[in-house]
């Protein structure tokens, strides 16, 4: 490739004549060559040959403007169509992609937002799309949908029941507390009231003295004055007084 005057071309350089061994008559020497030769083309000129030698050679120049000008044409016809076929194929991959993948997606994103924002869609389904694999996918999150609706229901049915019985069981400990209290409120009243003798109390078989814990014997009454909130008064029954009063007129009552 080469460039001649500004355009480019296509050079091809083949070889022409060789020196053959008749050729050496003419030129071999000057000495040798044909006075007439030498004296028209003179003594310096195509002397001094050998066999073999080439002396002449054919050259080629092909034009490529034209061509190259007929290629950049095709080319940005080629680049147009190829562009064009890319745009085409970009808009209907964008199409089906966005109908059979990005919506079902979108779909499903928003439900579950709602989902989580409200448990009222518990339940709801999607439409399924027509893809294979987003089909599958959207009919498990309609059957986790349902799934979660009905365990959210029993669970709401069972935090009522329990709630119920909660209350119930509440009403009855609170009912139970207050009675507990009232008793314990007159076992207090009679405690302030009374203090009671418990267990075996030594007491004399004939002056009914009773002896204390330190071994004191002391009067049966004021024994019980001492362990207890009781109070003495004196007095005589009847067979007493009989007994020991027999003059005196008592009443039977």
């Amino acid at each position: 490739m080469r460039q001649f005057e500004g355009k480019p071309y296509y050079v091809v350089l083949r070889r022409g004549e060789v020196m053959e061994p008749d050729c050496l008559r003419c030129h071999s020497t000057p000495e040798q060559a044909p006075a007439r030769l030498v004296e028209t083309y003179g003594s310096e000129r195509s002397y001094n040959r050998s066999p073999g030698e080439v002396v002449s050679a054919v050259s080629l120049r092909i034009p490529l403007e034209a061509a190259y000008a007929e290629v950049r044409l095709h080319t940005m016809g080629l680049s147009a169509l190829l562009t064009v076929m890319l745009l085409t194929s970009l808009g209907i991959v964008s199409y089906w992609g966005k109908r059979w993948i990005f919506e079902p997606l979108y779909h499903i994103r928003a439900k579950a937002l709602q989902i989580a924002g409200n448990t009222s869609h518990l339940g709801e389904q999607i439409e399924e799309p027509e893809g294979r694999e987003l089909a599958e996918l959207t009919r498990t999150f309609n059957t986790m949908s349902d799934q979660l609706r009905r365990e959210h229901d029993l669970l709401e049915e069972r935090v009522a029941k329990r709630t119920e019985q909660l209350s119930r069981v509440n009403r009855q400990l609170r009912r139970e507390i207050i009675e507990r209290q009232e008793v314990i409120a007159r076992l207090n009243v009679s405690l302030q009231e009374i203090k009671t003798l418990q267990g075996i109390l030594p007491i004399c078989s004939y002056c009914k003295n009773i002896r204390d814990d330190k071994g004191s014997w002391k009067r049966l009454e004021a024994y019980i004055e001492e362990h207890s909130d009781a109070a003495f008064s004196h007095g005589i029954c009847q067979e007493c007084a009989h007994k020991h009063f027999p003059d005196m007129d008592i009443d039977s009552d």
